[in-house]
């Protein structure tokens, strides 16, 4: 039960350093070296060039009730107010879903036919992500303040969900590609370096109103897959597809993380109905953790099951784009693309969302635009984006940014969602576009 505890503290605490999805710009630059890391059908895209290669890094933090104010802290101390303003800005009775994440990749890409132009793609990341889902605001109230601050209150939840996981992914892709069609694929090795997953939460109780007794009723699931080393072992592909209309219109699809990690840690399944009398239990979350009431073992045994050792495979949360974009003119392009997770594993609600993009080449070199969107847990947003590539004794040394929701800068005290997505990439030899 500490490891719960300290899993939903991690969250909030940890939400200004940790990762994500944004990539609402770079499936629309297939001539950038690193898009094939978001787009497998443009995997080698410049089949003149004879090595392609750059990293890509993301960020992400977004929710669908809480305001970027309560999301970052600007002292990293968590006060009593800043507490309860995280708690006033969730709603009571409907999902609160949070969700942050950080993502890294690399990807080395070279020529292996000559006639075709055909590349094989190796790539190495690391992903971190964190989710929870709770319909009622006293639930973080009791990790955040402890039980006292609701002596004499009954407090209740249903299917409550957090986790949180670390995961190595190692690739091996290549894309086939002609006039109009371009289709790619990429497998990956996943390995899982740590996870913390607590789900299928359903509780109520009660604490005295003098702290003389608590009440208990509920069910969990909990793992911990935290040991030294690799703890999961799995694997996930990614598969994309491009068709050029003409010379104007290109429309794509792609699947990205279909796969799963087999898990190996310890679990624990409880169904709890006590009630607990004779000690003063007005600090559950110390208790639990040791640190007050030194004969409270019993109720610790009550509350937590003897570990056991076990596997279990996770689904990855698959992402899935549709999209097309438009030459309006030499100089303009339009974009629009959806996208969305599925899968067994999200936290509750649908997080498909809609975008638009508008692209100007503003030189030979550089591009900028900006977009809009709605959907996903913070329900709409707007960025801004750009790229450049230049071209240097002929090679091409190329950098890319988009920060796709700028709007919880703009307005910090309504709008939660924030997240980055930037990378470098080089063509080695002539590109087809030079």
């Amino acid at each position: 039960m500490k490891y719960i505890i300290m899993l939903w503290a991690g969250i909030i605490l940890a939400s200004s350093s940790i990762l994500a999805q944004s990539q609402l710009f770079l499936r629309f630059q297939p001539h950038q070296a690193t898009a094939g890391l978001i787009q497998p059908a443009f995997i080698g895209w410049d089949t003149a060039s004879r090595v392609m290669m750059g990293g890509d890094f993301a960020y992400t933090v977004a929710s669908n009730t809480l305001s970027r104010n309560s999301l970052f802290i600007a002292d990293q101390t968590l006060t009593e107010a800043d507490k309860q303003a995280i708690l006033n800005d969730m709603e009571s009775g409907s999902p609160n879903l949070f969700k942050l994440g950080l993502r890294g990749e690399g990807m080395l890409s070279f020529k292996v036919n000559k006639a075709t132009g055909m590349h094989l793609a190796l790539t190495y990341g690391s992903s971190q992500s964190a989710y929870f889902r709770l319909n009622e605001p006293t639930t973080l109230g009791l990790v955040l303040f402890g039980n006292k601050a609701y002596a004499g209150q009954q407090l209740q939840d249903q299917d409550v969900m957090a986790y949180t996981w670390t995961y190595n992914h190692i690739g091996l892709g290549t894309a086939y590609h002609s006039k109009k069609w371009h289709a790619g694929i990429r497998a990956k090795l996943l390995l899982g370096q740590q996870m913390l997953r607590l789900e299928d939460l359903d509780f109520t109780t009660l604490t005295g109103s003098l702290g003389e007794s608590i009440s208990f009723n509920g069910n969990y699931n909990f793992m911990n897959a935290n040991g030294s080393g690799n703890n999961g072992i799995g694997g996930a592909l990614d598969l994309g597809l491009a068709y050029d209309v003409n010379k104007k219109l290109q429309i794509q699809a792609s699947v990205q993380d279909l796969g799963l990690i087999n898990w190996e840690g310890e679990i624990y399944e409880n169904d709890v109905d006590l009630v607990y009398e004779g000690i003063e239990v007005l600090n559950l979350t110390q208790l639990l953790d040791g640190t007050e009431l030194t004969g409270a073992d019993s109720l610790v045994a009550l509350l937590i099951p003897d570990t056991l050792s076990g596997n279990r495979r996770i689904m990855l949360p698959a992402q899935v784009h549709l999209g097309g974009v438009y030459a309006l003119s030499d100089q303009d392009r339009l974009a629009l693309s959806l996208s969305g997770y599925v899968g067994p594993n999200q936290i509750g609600q649908s997080t498909y969302m809609a975008a638009i993009t508008y692209m100007r080449k503003i030189s030979s070199s550089l591009e900028i635009g900006v977009n809009a969107y709605i959907g996903g847990l913070d329900g709409w947003g707007f960025g801004l984006m750009g790229t450049g590539d230049f071209r240097i004794k002929g090679n091409h040394v190329q950098a890319y940014f988009q920060a796709p929701n700028v709007a919880g800068l703009l307005f910090p005290e309504m709008q939660g969602g924030n997240s980055f997505n930037g990378g470098i990439g080089f063509i080695l030899g002539p590109a087809s576009f030079d």
